[in-house]
């Protein structure tokens, strides 16, 4: 997990982790917990591509860190 990476994306879509935690179902407490320990499941990782508009290589970068 690349939480640098996320937050730049955060940034480029011009969002937030309490408005990301509402447009997936995922709540911002979770997320938070999720990014510090790095481990988000595959339909959470599906949400957050939907949601942030996220490439594969975003996905790679942020997630696994490739």
């Amino acid at each position: 997990m690349n939480e640098t990476a996320f937050r730049m994306i955060l940034a480029r879509e011009n969002t937030s982790i309490p408005k990301i935690a509402s447009k997936t179902g995922i709540g911002k407490k979770t997320i938070y917990l999720k990014l510090k320990s790095g481990k988000f499941n595959q339909k959470e990782i599906l949400l957050m591509k939907t949601a942030l508009n996220l490439s594969n290589e975003d996905i790679l970068t942020v997630f696994f860190n490739w």
